[in-house]
């Protein structure tokens, strides 16, 4: 079954910038692994990566990318790197991209739920919802309050056709999520969901 995601949209964002979570955010938690990675090991790219976090803060996901990967031609395995390179990639709707630089990431082990749900997105936009419901899973595991996450889960069943599937878990978080703007937002897609069974309902019985 296709995943019913148009061809015909616009620039791909990341989920994020359709919910609650501003990209400065994403970006503080990309700088927070970033933080936690160099605690293990040095990295000699570590000015360049704060450079490209620099522009991410500023929208200018073009300007990290030019920054980032000429780094990549004397350290290609660099894990900073392809984070920042998957983020950026995703912002400016190039998710085949960013699948390959989020998937050098994960390589390494997941550690982050960021990292679970970047590549996550990424296979979900390239037309894989199979694989992407198993890194939201992953990232939950790490964080079971990651909304990202939570509403990938729900994207790639409603993009299964596992509407009821989705509606439970939906529904759940609509009223046990803490902060309003997640009930807000989790509110809204239930009656998506709603509007799409019926849509398929329709479909089926003609």
């Amino acid at each position: 079954m296709k995943s019913g995601i148009s061809k015909a949209a616009g620039p791909i964002l990341c989920f994020t910038i359709n919910l609650i979570c501003s990209s400065q955010a994403q970006a503080v938690e990309l700088t927070q692994a970033t933080t936690t990675d160099t605690a293990k090991k040095p990295s000699y790219s570590k000015p360049i990566v704060i450079k490209a976090y620099t522009h991410i803060r500023k929208g200018k996901y073009q300007d990290a990318i030019e920054v980032l990967k000429p780094s990549l031609k004397t350290d290609p395995k660099n894990v900073e790197t392809h984070r920042y390179l998957a983020y950026s990639y995703m912002q400016i709707g190039r998710p085949a991209d960013a699948l390959s630089s989020a998937t050098k990431v994960v390589e390494c082990g997941i550690e982050h739920p960021h990292d679970a749900v970047t590549l996550g997105e990424a296979q979900f936009y390239t037309g894989k919802p199979k694989e992407a419901i198993e890194f939201y899973r992953e990232a939950l595991l790490l964080n079971p309050l990651h909304i990202d996450a939570r509403a990938g889960v729900i994207r790639c069943l409603m993009a299964l056709g596992r509407f009821h599937e989705a509606k439970a878990i939906c529904k759940q978080a609509a009223y046990g999520y803490q902060g309003e703007n997640g009930k807000t937002y989790f509110r809204k897609m239930l009656r998506e969901i709603d509007s799409k069974t019926q849509i398929a309902s329709r479909t089926i019985g003609s």
